[in-house]
């Protein structure tokens, strides 16, 4: 049950992490924008100020922002009366989180005087390669004076104007819920620490022979599942019944080889462990064939040495001590009853 709860939080934490990224940058606003709530520039900019010289050039531009489904398909200029365009009308973009910024720039040439108007842009906005929306764009009017001029001035370039499209959320949400997402991380590692410590806790205060009895159930419930290989399990036992036996006698065998821990078993617990010295050499040995000279480990006999290991432990668990009467105990209660 406590795994389930901490792969929940992780996961929580992932969905969270990830929906920050979505939110914070953009990409819910840009996903959900429907072609005709599509805001586009009510004009376009021009770079010169004032009356422009005959045979001078002033530089359109239109600069908006979309979002990164739709994309500028085409975008075709009608030239101001009086003037001409003098080149290709370049279309640019940039990417920029979930939008993609858009610049369409050209230069007109003026060749008559007067008043140059009725220009425009028309813009064909896609969507998987189909159209879903055109818009006209106007060129604002200027004049252009009688007056030639080899250099013509051109002021100062200027973009587009602000784009009035609805804000998307910055990216301050999207710290936020990072922040957030931290700190779930932190509060899943911490309950996996507290949850470790008071295992950790509850083995210690058991009794030892309770914790090889279940560390004896899992291995055997792992091998019977193949989810623990026979030579990982036959050092696992080993290890068991080692730390079993050095705690139930208080005996360093742990960190004895076994030709040394068999001198023991037979020199120091031949009247504590008499039935179980064969097994106990037999299977020592098996396990160091199967360890050192990579003998492939018997399933059988593997399950078997659980079975006999666990055995030992009960027969071997130390029992309450019962406290015995003393030897005049009955006199004396009887010496005081008769007294009475």
């Amino acid at each position: 049950m406590k795994r389930i709860v901490i792969l929940l939080l992780w996961l929580v934490c992932i969905l969270m992490v990830a929906g920050g990224i979505f939110v914070g940058t953009g990409y819910g606003w840009s996903l959900r924008t429907k072609p005709e709530a599509l805001v586009l520039p009510e004009q376009a900019e021009l770079s010169c100020a004032g009356a422009l010289p005959i045979g001078a050039e002033t530089a359109v531009t239109l600069r908006f922002p979309l979002p990164v489904w739709c994309r500028v398909t085409s975008a075709e200029l009608t030239a101001p009366e009086g003037t001409v365009l003098a080149g290709p009308l370049k279309t640019d973009s940039r990417r920029r989180w979930s939008r993609r910024i858009w610049e369409i720039t050209g230069q007109l040439r003026s060749y008559r005087a007067g008043e140059a108007k009725r220009g425009q842009i028309v813009l064909n906005l896609a969507r998987s390669g189909k159209v879903v929306k055109e818009s006209v764009i106007p060129i604002p009017a200027f004049y252009v004076g009688a007056e030639t001029s080899e250099k013509p001035e051109i002021q100062e370039f200027r973009y587009a104007g602000a784009v009035d499209l609805p804000q998307h959320r910055t990216l301050r949400p999207l710290w936020l819920v990072i922040g957030i997402g931290i700190l779930l991380i932190l509060l899943v590692l911490w309950a996996r620490w507290y949850f470790r410590r008071r295992r950790a806790a509850a083995e210690a205060a058991r009794p030892f022979w309770e914790v090889t009895l279940s560390a004896l159930s899992l291995l055997r419930g792992e091998l019977r599942t193949h989810r623990e290989s026979g030579e990982q399990g036959f050092v696992r036992l080993t290890d068991l019944v080692r730390g079993y036996l050095e705690k139930r006698f208080s005996l360093p065998l742990t960190t004895l080889t076994t030709p040394e821990f068999l001198e023991d078993l037979d020199r120091k617990l031949a009247s504590e462990l008499p039935e179980e010295r064969p097994f106990l050499r037999e299977f020592m040995n098996a396990a160091d064939f199967v360890k050192f000279a990579r003998v492939p480990a018997d399933p059988g006999m593997l399950d078997n040495a659980v079975d006999r290991a666990e055995a030992l432990v009960r027969r071997t668990t130390p029992r309450p001590v019962q406290e015995k009467p003393s030897a005049d105990g009955g006199k004396s209660a009887g010496k005081g009853a008769g007294s009475c």
